[in-house]
């Protein structure tokens, strides 16, 4: 994609960022009857505990129980609770799977059956939503400035997006204090996360000349931060910079959404149990050397994005993160990659990649499936 094959770009999300603006919090929600939810994890943080106390009036309900991946079950629940609320702001403070939680929270005032159908794609429902605010815990999700949340299937072992054209956070406040306790194995899977999304942005149908640019802000952080803040966890400046590469991941594929490494990733959580994170980021090495191999155009513009050697840049980031690359230490074996080879056929992620079925040709080839 060049500028002069015109494209369409659009976020409305305002955005704080910045060490110290969780403090506007309380005067943003100012007398709105609010609803925060987060989880166990964040709800301990001193951060949260600080910002609950000073919003204390204006918080009139507390969801803190949020676990990762949410689910059809967990969603309606929480609905159910809710039913005879009266709230006007829904706050999201927490990592994707909190913020996508409330996204989908928002729609509390319609039937259960109507938010259902809203999450398997049913554009046709006529709904009302509650405004919300949301706040990253983690670097890596880009949730707060998407128009979707993740709903998991965990009974028929699918994977929904809630995807509305209003789904959109009133704001997005990024402060990289709440990131300070965020243990190591969970920065680096929020990390590799926001790698993906930056480079699933770009080998992507919908790409354009903004999703690019973001994409290139955020790699270019993620190699360059990421492994200093392993070896020193508690350097702000380290958390800040890996916090905005999330940010810009986010706004990158916010208007291409994801591609093959996240269709490959659903086998590999719903029946590996891999946490999401690792493995969205998994297949990365993969694709990359594929398109090397394959597709001379895609590779240049890799190269452009991200400067030569993108496959033994991953492999050593890889590597340092104690992260391995190769897919078959998943727990996956012949019948697996059928099984994903199949699935991805028919996944929408896997359609917004830009050369699905030369891929899925390599993919055969690589491990010995019948193509």
């Amino acid at each position: 994609m060049t500028a002069k094959d015109g494209f369409t770009y659009y976020n409305p999300v305002k955005i704080e960022f910045g060490e110290g603006v969780l403090n506007k919090l309380p005067k943003i929600i100012g007398d709105r009857k609010t609803l925060v939810v987060t989880s166990k994890s964040n709800a301990k943080n001193p951060v949260f505990q600080s910002l609950n106390k000073h919003a204390q009036s204006s918080i009139v309900h507390l969801i803190d129980d949020v676990t990762p991946n949410p689910t059809f079950r967990t969603i309606g629940a929480y609905l159910s609770t809710m039913r005879n609320m009266e709230i006007d702001l829904i706050v999201g403070y927490g990592g994707g799977s909190v913020l996508d939680t409330a996204k989908a929270l928002s729609l509390y005032k319609n039937d259960t059956d109507v938010v259902e159908a809203l999450i398997k794609g049913n554009q046709d429902q006529t709904y009302v939503r509650k405004p919300f605010i949301l706040v990253p815990t983690t670097a890596g999700s880009g949730s707060e400035v998407t128009p979707w949340a993740t709903v998991w299937d965990d009974v028929n072992q699918k994977k929904f997006s809630l995807h509305l054209p209003d789904l959109w956070a009133e704001r997005a406040i990024c402060d990289p204090r709440t990131q300070l306790s965020l243990p190591l194995d969970f920065t680096i899977q929020s990390g590799l996360d926001a790698l993906s999304h930056s480079l699933e942005s770009v080998w992507n149908v919908n790409s354009n000349p903004i999703s690019e640019h973001y994409a290139s802000m955020a790699v270019a952080r993620i190699f360059e931060f990421l492994p200093k803040l392993l070896s020193d966890p508690e350097n702000i400046e380290y958390r800040s910079q890996l916090l905005f590469a999330s940010l810009n991941a986010g706004l990158a594929f916010s208007n291409t959404r994801t591609a093959m490494a996240h269709a490959i990733s659903y086998y590999l959580t719903l029946e590996k149990g891999t946490p999401h994170g690792i493995a969205s980021s998994a297949p990365l090495p993969l694709i990359v050397e594929f398109i090397e191999a394959e597709e001379t155009e895609m590779a240049e513009k890799l190269e452009q994005l991200f400067s030569k050697d993108l496959h033994t840049r991953l492999l050593n980031l890889f590597r340092i993160c104690s992260v391995s690359p190769d897919l078959s230490t998943y727990s996956l074996e012949k019948f697996d990659f059928q099984q994903i080879k199949e699935q991805v056929l028919e996944n929408q992620r896997a359609k917004n990649f830009f050369s699905l079925s030369k891929f899925t040709e390599y993919w055969s080839k690589k491990w010995g499936l019948q193509y």
